[in-house]
């Protein structure tokens, strides 16, 4: 399943959260965040599943 990461980064500074507190919400460590953020890592279902339910969206939109 691939990550649309630059869709996460948006939400994320839309939401004026910084991305070392986006990953302890989300229970992740920051470098996992950063990864996904940046593409170089797909989320795991569970972390997309929370991300879309902090920021409100389908889980459908997080990804490519």
């Amino acid at each position: 399943m691939l990550v649309n990461g630059s869709k996460i980064r948006q939400l994320r500074q839309a939401r004026g959260i910084q991305q070392d507190r986006l990953a302890y919400l989300m229970g992740v460590s920051q470098s996992t965040m950063s990864r996904v953020e940046g593409g170089s890592r797909n989320g795991r279902l569970s972390l997309l599943i929370k991300l879309a339910k902090f920021f409100n969206v389908n889980v459908d939109e997080l990804l490519l």
